[in-house]
């Protein structure tokens, strides 16, 4: 142990003697630092500018722009001008046969000098660390084991780096070559995951070579078992690679030999590294705070419920439209968004099956060849794209599952061993693929019955089906919507009040009728109400006579006339409501409108009495502004839009909420853009079902506000501390240099 010591303690002294390391050094730090002070100064303007938000730590570090990633990006040029001459230099010089000729084995040559090298890993750190020292006393309740977890992936990165740059030292006897040598095997490793993705048998083995994202699983915070042995046996490998090397060279052996040890290495690599990527044999831990890596605890529910073995087939059909985020070479992108529900379902398998079949598209790549046949159609998209994976017509596939009903879009059927299926579709948006609110939804519908929303039909109301803007089939049924409530675990039905209202209705929808109910079917409402189920009525301007009678029974009363309000930028009777402080804390879609400074927009709205009479609590949750006033009473005050109502029926909490607007949950209101608004009426829909449905769907991913979201220092400590950073610390290291430099050349 003591000779290992030695000799990293002659190499680190040689290191620290080179222009070479103090140059990478003193870039190293300029370049982090001009990316810490741009983002310290984007900080500081938010606060200035009193703009709320949190996890300022996974900001600064974990994110895709912060400190850490873009320092991952630099690292790897530099780590060859490092270890370009930690081996070639002794070949060079000769002084190699003074270390043969010592009582020195190759292990301890090769240690001794990787040892060297990891001290100079920390002196990258060490530079690193500066940056994150400065958080800990300039952000509130700053994450410690975030910080310290990307630290250790970067340690571990260059550890790997340098480990290969050292076996390309002990190769070569020229600098150069070595420095170029090191260079590409760092660039293949981190290039090397997009080869031979459409490519099955392959895509595993390349991707699982790629360096390129391991240390940023680590840079957000988790710590995967899969990607720390890949470091640690990568470096291995070529450690190994790096002492046989040295031992063949003094003691020449056969060439079958040399093979058998090189290959032995490699393919035992790979063992161990297919063994550590299997779903079974892998472990996580994340170390945030909020665990911002790991599913929430109510998608963990859901999965813990699931079947043993879980399949999810995606048919994509080539001629539709979004096919290409869905090509073959586009698996492992795939495979990372269920990355968090395989850590807890192992046993999860992902397939797919492409297909043609044509379809009506709005994309212009298709449309233009529409008037072809199939056939031709694919191989004009085939061309188009360059694909030559095997695409089957659908009339093979029909027999196995009907895609009809999903027109022929892309979509996933997921099928458990319980024997039953749910779909997960595709969106018509610009992220396109679903994510953990609809992936758990749609798990949802494998093991548990789900809330049942009874539409009410026969006085014209608002149609789940119907195809008219003022239609609410966007926010129910429509399957390419991705907010729609049959995509957040919801079944639709339309439902006749000329009968009694089925047992399995859990939430009723009656949303502007045209004519007065009957007396019969008000007594199924009643019949309904009385049984302790929930319901929402929405109201409009001009259906007061018809919704009355059945509101009253609430304690509440449509006015008459609609809401104006000219003080607003917009129309008089266009109303931008933003929710009231119960509502904030009412649900957590509501404080997310709150948080993103959007309105909930009524078109036209009709004032809500309350008369408190009967036996309901009520809510208040969105309401007029102070200088609004009812068409009828020109009596400027706040009134009620939005209000809801609880009691306890039959042993459990009876819900119900009424609305003076139907037209803000039609298709034409959320599909349009209002100038002096940004509308969270979506964000009303996903609040008012969750409770509703007593929290059962959509699945709630909320997660709690991180706790680090306030800048403790100034613009005054900012300007000095970013000068210091800009200019001063590289300054200092320079000065160290050349310190160390001209002590050097006295001697």
């Amino acid at each position: 142990m003591n000779m290992i010591l030695n000799i990293a303690k002659n190499e680190l002294r040689k290191l620290f003697y080179s222009p070479v390391a103090w140059l990478v050094l003193i870039i190293f730090c300029i370049q982090c630092s001009m990316v810490f002070t741009n983002l310290f100064d984007g900080f500081l303007f938010w606060k200035r500018g009193n703009i709320e938000t949190d996890y300022y730590t996974f900001k600064s570090f974990g994110a895709s722009g912060g400190l850490y990633a873009n320092a991952q990006s630099y690292i790897y040029l530099y780590i060859p001008l490092i270890t370009m001459g930690i081996m070639t230099s002794e070949f060079i010089t000769g002084s190699v046969k003074l270390l043969y000729s010592s009582p020195v084995t190759n292990t301890q040559i090769v240690i001794g000098k990787y040892l060297a090298l990891l001290f100079f890993n920390l002196s990258l750190l060490a530079v690193l660390s500066v940056f994150s020292i400065y958080c800990l006393f300039s952000i509130e309740h700053v994450e410690i084991p975030l910080v310290l977890c990307g630290l250790f992936g970067l340690f571990l990165l260059v550890a790997t780096y340098q480990a290969i740059g050292l076996f390309m030292s002990s190769i070569s006897s020229h600098i150069v070559v070595a420095a170029l040598g090191t260079f590409g095997i760092l660039s293949i490793l981190s290039f090397v995951g997009g080869l031979w993705q459409d490519v099955a048998y392959l895509r595993d083995i390349t991707y699982w070579l790629s360096i390129n994202s391991r240390a940023g699983t680590f840079i957000r915070g988790m710590i995967t078992s899969e990607d720390l042995i890949y470091f640690i046996i990568i470096s291995g490998m070529f450690l190994f690679l790096t002492i046989s090397y040295l031992k063949f060279k003094r003691q020449p052996s056969t060439f079958i030999k040399r093979l058998s040890v090189y290959g032995g290495a490699v393919l035992v690599t790979m063992l161990i590294g297919y063994l550590s990527s299997m779903p079974d044999l892998k472990g996580y831990s994340d170390v945030t705070r909020d665990k911002l890596n790991t599913l929430t605890k109510n998608s963990q529910e859901i999965v813990s419920n699931l079947p043993k073995d879980i399949t999810i087939t995606t048919y994509v059909n080539v001629l539709a439209r979004n096919s290409v985020f869905l090509a073959p070479d586009r698996f492992k992108n795939e495979q990372g968004r269920y990355e968090q529900f395989i850590r807890f379902k192992p046993r999860l398998k992902l397939e797919y099956v492409y297909y043609y079949h044509k379809v009506q598209n709005e994309n212009p790549v298709y449309e233009r060849t529409s008037k072809k046949s199939e056939k031709e159609m694919l191989d004009s998209v085939m061309s188009l794209f360059r694909w030559k994976f095997d695409v089957v017509p659908y009339a093979d596939i029909k027999p196995k599952v009907d895609l009809a009903s999903e027109d022929f879009q892309q979509v996933s059927l997921i099928q458990g061993s319980n024997n039953k299926s749910s779909w997960l579709r595709f969106f018509d948006d610009a992220l396109v693929v679903p994510f953990e609110s609809e992936i758990s939804a749609a798990f949802k519908r494998l093991n548990q019955k789900l809330p049942v929303v009874g539409m009410v039909i026969g006085h014209d109301e608002r149609s789940i089906s119907g195809k008219y803007n003022s239609d609410y089939e966007q926010f129910t049924t429509a399957k390419r919507y991705r907010s729609s409530l049959i995509n957040q675990g919801f079944d639709l039905r339309e439902v006749s009040l000329d009968k009694p209202i089925d047992t399995d209705i859990s939430i009723l929808l009656l949303a502007d009728p045209k004519s007065a109910l009957t007396v019969p079917q008000k007594q199924n409402i009643q019949q309904y109400i009385a049984s302790g189920r929930n319901m929402m009525i929405l109201g409009e301007p001009g259906r007061q006579e018809y919704l009355n009678p059945v509101i009253n029974d609430f304690g509440l009363q449509l006015l008459p006339g609609k809401l104006l309000d000219t003080t607003q930028k917009s129309e008089p009777d266009l109303m931008a409501l933003k929710p009231s402080e119960r509502a904030v804390q009412f649900s957590p879609y509501f404080r997310d409108i709150s948080l993103r400074k959007q309105v909930l927009v009524m078109p036209s709205a009709a004032g809500i009495a309350i008369s408190g009479h009967s036996g309901y609590q009520t809510q208040v949750l969105f309401e007029s502004g102070t200088s609004s006033w009812n068409e009828g009473e020109k009596i400027s005050k706040p009134y009620p839009t939005v209000v809801a109502l609880s009691k306890q029926v039959n042993g459990k909490t009876q819900k119900i909420i009424v609305t003076g607007d139907a037209d803000f949950l039609s298709t034409a209101v959320l599909n349009q853009n209002y100038q002096n608004n940004s509308p969270g009426n979506y964000g009303f829909i996903s609040a008012a079902f969750s409770w509703l449905s007593n929290g059962t769907s959509p699945v709630d991913v909320h997660r709690p506000e991180g706790i680090d979201n306030r800048i403790k220092i100034d613009d005054k400590f900012w300007d000095i501390s970013s000068l210091v950073m800009r200019w001063v610390y590289p300054l200092i290291l320079i000065v160290i240099a050349l310190i160390i430099y001209i002590r050097r050349r006295s001697r």
